[in-house]
């Protein structure tokens, strides 16, 4: 898994001569379009006349229709199995983009670029990619490597502040399962400019790069990735019923909140922890406060990939001590958490 920051551009750009210009095709969304292409244009002015792929944006574009959308693109401007599909966007733009290649033609060559923050340091690295079915999260996907990452924080110029603080609720993640002095550097870093520095941003990769090359297929220690996320999706899911739904990241930190409060009950872990994430949600996301009844959360509880004989978590029992594959029945989580 190749990431190459900023002062690598020329690996990157090495990386996409190894294909024919015209068989090169860069996948953006409508947001991406208007704010990235320029910066393309300037740093691989071998891709200035490549075709340019634009879907909608917004995670709830994430869908069949929409891969089908750009397989018929490919199909009508001519790719060919020795194409490359270059994917400039955030989390929905190389996850869809990664899918669509990895089945066009029985799998085709792509790069990420992602442009969001959350992007950068979660959804680009891992091999995922996937799309919603069904209303449901990511539950139709393959596991395939990008042929590099280019990690560019020139591309967070251009994001709201609410976008760049969805990519802290992934690199809290990542701080919180692999490094002891998490709690210390979550509190002590309460300026977004820390956050996305290009350093900060390559290390937290790294935490999740490490864990990654583990268990690629993620059948036991790569699942601690998971927590936060099984609530977290669910709260995501439920959010695409109202009229501005939550970011990714926005769910997954209350995800975390309430996955720490079953961490709490089941293996004691120190409130400290949630202490800390109920501070960065006041610091960051002062206006977040999504409720909801829980019975409205069980359909997509019960639709979680990760299920076997119950709903399925990961949780924690300390900072850097994330306990795996824990199966709480509804009636028991209902009961945890109302």
């Amino acid at each position: 898994m190749l990431v190459y920051p900023f002062s690598e551009v020329n690996k990157v750009q090495e990386e996409i001569r190894k294909y024919d210009p015209m068989q090169c095709y860069l996948l953006y969304d409508s947001n991406t379009i208007n704010h990235c292409d320029n910066i393309i244009r300037n740093q691989f002015p071998d891709l200035n006349d490549s075709e340019r792929i634009i879907i909608p944006a917004g995670d709830q574009y994430k869908t069949l229709e929409r891969c089908i959308t750009i397989w018929n693109t490919l199909a009508k401007i001519g790719a060919n199995r020795n194409s490359l599909l270059i994917n400039v966007g955030g989390g929905m733009i190389t996850d869809i983009g990664g899918f669509a290649a990895s089945n066009y033609k029985r799998g085709i060559a792509f790069i990420n670029i992602p442009t969001s923050l959350l992007g950068m340091v979660d959804a680009c690295v891992g091999g995922k990619t996937g799309i919603n079915f069904n209303n449901f999260k990511n539950q139709l996907g393959v596991f395939a490597n990008a042929q590099c990452i280019y990690i560019n924080t020139q591309f967070l110029e251009s994001l709201p502040l609410n976008e760049l603080y969805s990519g802290l609720g992934e690199m809290i993640k990542h701080l919180l399962l692999f490094k002891e002095d998490a709690l210390e550097f979550i509190l002590k870093n309460t300026d977004i400019k820390n956050w996305t520095s290009e350093s900060c941003i390559l290390k937290n990769i790294q935490l999740k790069k490490a864990i990654v090359e583990i268990d690629y297929l993620d059948n036991n220690e790569r699942q601690c990735l998971n927590f936060g996320h099984t609530i977290g999706h669910a709260i995501e899911s439920l959010s695409h019923e109202k009229k501005t739904p939550l970011l990714h990241g926005e769910a997954v930190l209350l995800g975390m909140i309430e996955e720490l409060k079953l961490s709490e009950k089941l293996y004691n872990t120190p409130e400290e922890i949630r202490a800390v994430l109920e501070a960065v949600k006041q610091k960051f996301f002062p206006f977040l406060d999504f409720r909801y009844k829980f019975e409205k959360l069980i359909p997509f509880l019960q639709q979680d990939k990760k299920n076997e004989n119950g709903i399925r978590f990961s949780l924690l029992e300390n900072v850097a001590k994330p306990k795996l594959k824990v199966v709480i029945s509804l009636e028991e989580l209902k009961n945890e958490l109302s």
